[in-house]
């Protein structure tokens, strides 16, 4: 389906995902009006992007009628006639003209507008999932976000895709600063505190927020990419995958039969709480082969942790975090962190990375209900 350009008056056509994105501009634009009637130019410029032309020209010319007099009458729908298709000339005509006018007349032309916002809105129903939505399904899942998190991180995504959003909200009503928390509030429908709640929890700390940009909020582009991409996998292959080993069986490992059978046994219930066991050695001594003997005769799903090569180190905990959350529903399954050193801070971790672990969130992966989680490390030193 071709639907109408938002920058000119030529059809463009828009895949579901666009449609999706858009229609939430749709509904941030229309809470805002409901919540502050009142029109200026950056407002309207927006406007005009996210109805397009076509909708502008059909339904706004009535709004000639509200004026006065009708000189002023025929001079403006003149002006708007030969400047509605471009959204910067459409929004210097209409604001110079609402500032001549009453306040009823200016309720009168929101109330119009808004009318339009749910006339596209409902343009915008589309006959499936779109890749965004899917992408998000999946983000929302691994890292157990609340609806709130999910729909702040939705906002945010669409700030850093479209200028026209960007321009508005982060420039123009400033919402990724505090001072403009009241409208960010409004357009997610959601409080003040709510919103600061959201932004103090999981997104910090997991690194979904841009850390580098200090009092302001923006996506970090890392997250912005994943969920731009055209498959949901994706999005769970950049921190964890599940995998089907065929390892050499644990009888072949020199392990002691007592201490292999009490393994089996920590490991074999899904917990109420958590099981963590730790292998260390040097390289090469069959940690990470056991660890996977030991998940296939559990009969377990194993999933490994892709948390090496990650240069940062919220990137790490992004990839437990969601590993761990996939890895513990339904009936569970083993969580292999493998090379965890880094993740640790064992004597090796500076070393070879340079840093020490972040105790803060590791706690939380410890204490989470349901995990069994197999560690491997070249030394417990420090640990």
């Amino acid at each position: 389906m071709a639907h109408r350009s938002f920058a000119g008056s030529t059809p463009v056509p828009m895949d579901e995902s666009q449609c999706f994105l858009l229609s939430r501009v749709l509904i941030y634009m229309d809470r805002l009006l409901a919540r502050y009637p009142k029109l200026d130019y950056e407002i309207l410029e927006t406007i005009h992007w996210v109805l397009g032309a076509e909708i502008i020209e059909e339904d706004l010319l009535p709004l000639v009628s509200m004026l006065p007099s009708e000189d002023r009458r025929r001079r403006f729908e003149t002006d708007l006639n030969g400047e509605i298709r471009n959204r910067r000339d459409f929004a210097h005509i209409v604001d110079t003209a609402l500032r001549r006018s009453t306040k009823n007349e200016q309720l009168a032309v929101i109330d119009l507008l808004r009318g339009m916002l749910e006339k596209r809105l409902a343009e915008f129903k589309c006959s499936g999932e779109s890749d965004i939505e899917k992408n998000l399904t999946v983000f929302t899942q691994m890292f157990d976000l609340n609806e709130l998190e999910t729909e702040l991180c939705l906002f945010l995504f669409i700030m850093s895709t479209y200028e026209e959003a960007q321009s508005l909200f982060e420039y123009h009503l400033q919402c990724h600063r505090f001072v403009g928390r009241n409208y960010l509030a409004t357009m997610l429908g959601s409080t003040n505190p709510e919103i600061a709640e959201a932004l103090n929890g999981k997104l910090s700390k997991i690194g979904i927020l841009d850390s580098d940009r200090h009092r302001s909020l923006s996506m970090d582009d890392g997250f912005v990419k994943l969920l731009q991409g055209h498959s949901d996998r994706n999005i769970q292959t950049e921190f964890f995958r599940k995998v089907s080993p065929d390892p050499v069986p644990i009888d072949a490992h020199t392990v002691d039969h007592e201490d292999m059978e009490h393994i089996l046994h920590l490991l074999k219930a899904n917990p109420l709480s958590s099981t963590h066991i730790i292998f260390y050695g040097p390289p090469g001594t069959g940690k990470t082969s056991l660890a996977y003997g030991i998940g296939k005769k559990l009969g377990l799903p194993i999933y490994l942790v892709e948390h090496g090569g990650k240069e940062k180190s919220w990137k790490r905990q992004a990839a437990f975090t969601a590993c761990v959350n996939v890895a513990s529903q339904g009936q569970g399954a083993l969580i292999i962190a493998d090379d965890a050193d880094n993740v640790l801070g064992t004597r090796h971790s500076w070393f070879f990375f340079g840093e020490t672990a972040d105790k803060r969130w590791l706690h939380d992966i410890l204490e989470t209900p349901g995990v069994r989680m197999i560690w491997t490390v070249n030394s417990i030193n420090q640990l």
